[in-house]
């Protein structure tokens, strides 16, 4: 092991593991007031997995602050209203909160549209550093990272780092006493085994986060009790974008604004779960068409199961974000069930009251004051999406016409309008009209 490098020494610098949505926003949002970064990600170049992403008021507020939001609304697809379906095609609920911005309650636009929006963000930033292959394996309360450079490595099948591969990854007692290493050019580069130091770490690497398993932040994933399957067709459903509560789960579709439709769908009917293991899609196409009938022509568009993006969605939980001046963000934090669709958005929130909080003075106090203003109010919306996830999933003939009843009479509108703002977790505009004012 190499001594530590401090980066970014002339200023206030950070380092932040990990160069998905939530990592690069706080990338832009740090040194937009004033620090040095460097993101470290393990991928070859910027994160385009995925299928899409339904941004909501409360993300595109720090987009819209950071001046990408425009490109994401042209390059997709305003949703007037969130939908929610009974297998015959009737209107349970419908949720249609204030437009934001001039937009839609939602903007559903491609994953890979999003990475590259935010790469192209973060290029023209002169005091970011984007490292792409290398892995990070801990970090320690002090601002120090170890890296290596991703190919050495094992990932298991999430694309995580294997933790049999380091037996030992925490950090020397010695300070490295102000070695320091030259700051490389802003942009794409690689880096070798080595430690690297900073006055602010975070941790924005995912549900599998070696930041979070190397500090004291609490449990850690808990286990999904469903998977998801999530894809892209070529075509436009003529049912307004929503989802469908099947007697074998959900199914859901929007436009995204190019002529493609993505869908998801849970898989926990057996029949469904079957068909994605065995590779069988004609079975797994005539069994959604049986459980959602009224966009059974939609469905007749699956393309090959080798293209449909299959995975758990487990949860993190933490008893706290913060450690020394280390701070997680985004999955890393508290990833949650998708039925509410608030993790990406709920990652930007992070990334811009990070960057207010530790805007000045001592980073600690500054990470305390994050803390203090987003972990219990994102632990509601877990909750809430948590049981979301139960209440779509129900199986039972009875209990399922009775949720149904309940579910029907609590679309009143100002029922609704409160329900949002809490999954929203502040006020768009208010947050908006913050971030502007210190963004350089």
């Amino acid at each position: 092991m190499s001594s530590a490098g401090r980066v970014g020494a002339a200023g206030r610098s950070a380092l932040i593991a990990g160069g998905g949505p939530g990592g690069l926003a706080a990338a832009l949002c740090l040194s937009r007031t004033g620090w040095d970064v460097t993101v470290l990600e393990r991928g070859p170049g910027p994160d385009r997995t995925g299928a899409a992403i339904a941004l909501q008021p409360n993300g595109l507020a720090v987009l819209d602050a950071l001046g990408v939001a425009g490109r994401l609304v042209e390059r997709g697809s305003g949703v007037p209203a969130l939908v929610v379906y009974t297998p015959s095609g009737d209107v349970l609920q419908e949720i249609s909160p204030p437009p934001f911005l001039g937009h839609h309650a939602a903007v559903v636009v491609r994953r890979s549209v999003l990475a590259d929006v935010l790469t192209e963000a973060i290029a023209a930033r002169p005091n970011v550093e984007l490292r792409y292959d290398t892995a990070v394996l801990a970090a320690d309360r002090h601002g120090r990272v170890k890296v290596v450079p991703a190919g050495s490595v094992a990932s298991s099948h999430d694309g995580t780092i294997d933790d049999d591969m380091f037996e030992d990854d925490t950090f020397e007692d010695d300070r490295s006493g102000g070695a320091t290493i030259d700051r490389i050019a802003s942009g794409a580069t690689s880096a070798g085994t080595g430690a690297l130091e900073a006055d602010l770490v975070v941790g924005a690497d995912g549900v599998g986060s070696r930041v979070r398993r190397s500090g004291a932040f609490g449990p850690g994933p808990i286990t999904s009790r469903y998977r998801y399957a999530r894809w892209i067709i070529e075509g436009v459903v003529g049912q307004q974008p929503g989802e469908c509560w099947s007697p074998g789960g959900l199914m859901g579709w929007a436009d995204i604004g190019d002529g493609h439709s993505y869908w998801y769908a849970s898989l926990g009917d057996p029949e469904v779960s079957a068909a994605v293991d065995e590779g069988d899609r004609d079975r797994f196409v005539r069994r959604w068409q049986t459980l959602v009938p009224f966009v059974a022509d939609g469905i007749a568009l699956l393309p090959d199961l080798d293209r449909v993006l299959v995975n758990e969605a487990p949860r993190v939980r933490c008893r706290r974000w913060v450690d020394g001046r280390v701070a997680l963000l985004g999955d890393a934090a508290h990833a949650m069930a998708p039925n509410l669709g608030q993790g990406a958005n709920s990652a930007f929130v992070d990334a811009a009251v990070l960057a207010l909080a530790v805007r000045e003075g001592p980073v600690t106090q500054g990470l305390d004051d994050y803390q203090r203003s987003r972990r219990r109010k994102v632990a509601r919306v877990q909750r809430s999406a948590d049981l979301l996830a139960r209440v779509s999933h129900i199986e039972q003939p009875v209990v399922r016409r009775i949720r149904d009843r309940v579910v029907g009479a609590a679309a009143h509108p100002r029922l609704v309008a409160g329900q949002v703002r809490a999954a929203f977790q502040v006020d768009p505009a208010g947050l908006r009209s913050d971030l502007r004012a210190v963004l350089g």
